[in-house]
């Protein structure tokens, strides 16, 4: 075996060039696998706590309207914690339009980006989407021109909010794709609602936190008729879309992963293939000497095997240099930052 042994590693000497590119594919796999994963990992981790942090709720309905009697029955069925109810409406501003809801004590914590934080007692007040804000140049203090029902008041945008209910907000379901310059959505405070755009209605939504087993039926049989919409956290373009595209990375990671490892035992095997054909004297020789088959076989087995193990270490080696380089850098900074403040 030591003959054999020595021979391995003049081969893989003298053949460099070819066993380099099984190396070189077998580091990338490493690397590529890792960081895909480490990439939808840590975008699946952001956004779960971004929606517990700000209390997503787990269903929402839109009725022609909601008396105390349904909210009391919500609150009654098993598996429900919370339930909060609202008004929702559309409106004009200028050419584009606007979601508003309303609610006296919402379920959701809104991601406060600029101005002050909702107010429930607001006389004159709207929080608007950051997005929506920012592609129409509009800022906090700025008057805001609203028209519903032919009504047109004029609103001082008193924050800029993001809702985790509309992480991914396209305006309506027929968009695939958001159009920030055209829609958005707003908060407004049910003084504002009735006092300012002259709502007459009664509340038309209800947000609900909690988990059941079958609750679409249980909405149903609670609203009847009166049930317009229904939806959970699957079903909610608003929501869903943002999970699913953490998803569809999850697999693409995997695809790309598999295609490097495939192309990584390709080109080991036509490596070793080509060696073996070109070495079938050095072969029959050893057979001569009474080296079994299964020795054989495993000589030129370990010339992938120890390529491919030393791409991997260095693949993970560089990987784990990467992700130290990373945090020393956050620790510096954040060493910094402490020493400013």
């Amino acid at each position: 075996m030591k003959l054999l042994n020595r021979k391995l590693f003049r081969d893989i000497k003298h053949n460099w060039a070819q066993f380099m590119s099984v190396f070189l594919m077998a580091m990338l796999s490493i690397i590529v696998f890792v960081g895909l994963q480490g990439a939808w990992h840590g975008l699946q981790v952001s956004l779960n706590n971004y929606l517990n942090q700000n209390q997503l709720p787990n269903y929402w309905i839109q009725s022609q309207y909601i008396t105390n009697n349904d909210k009391n029955k919500l609150l009654a069925t098993q598996g429900i914690k919370k339930v909060a109810t609202g008004t929702r409406l559309q409106v004009t501003q200028n050419d584009h339009h606007l979601i508003i809801e309303s609610y006296q004590k919402p379920i959701t914590s809104w991601h406060q980006i600029k101005g002050a934080k909702y107010n429930s007692q607001s006389s004159n007040g709207i929080w608007l989407n950051k997005e929506y804000a920012k592609a129409n140049s509009i800022k906090v203090g700025d008057t805001l021109p609203v028209t519903y029902n032919s009504n047109k008041v004029n609103l001082k945008v008193k924050g800029i909010i993001q809702s985790p209910n509309h992480i991914y907000f396209t305006g309506t379901q027929d968009f695939i794709a958001p159009n920030y310059s055209n829609y958005g959505y707003a908060y407004v405070s049910p003084n504002t609602l009735y006092g300012k755009l002259g709502y007459q209605e009664q509340q038309n939504i209800v947000e609900i936190t909690g988990k059941h087993t079958n609750f679409r039926q249980v909405s149903e049989k609670i609203f009847g008729k009166r049930l317009l919409t229904y939806y959970n956290r699957q079903t909610l373009s608003d929501i869903s879309t943002a999970t699913d595209r953490v998803i569809e990375i999850r697999n693409l990671s995997y695809l790309f992963s598999f295609i490097f490892v495939l192309l990584a035992i390709l080109a080991m095997y036509t490596t070793i293939q080509r060696l073996i054909k070109s070495q079938i004297g050095e072969i029959a020789t050893f057979k001569a000497l009474g080296f079994s088959n299964i020795q054989i076989e495993s000589h030129y087995a370990s010339f992938g095997l120890i390529v491919g193990v030393l791409g991997t270490i260095v693949g993970i080696i560089s990987i784990s240099f990467l992700v130290c380089s990373k945090f020393a850098k956050e620790n510096v900074f954040a060493a910094k930052l402490a020493n400013i403040i």
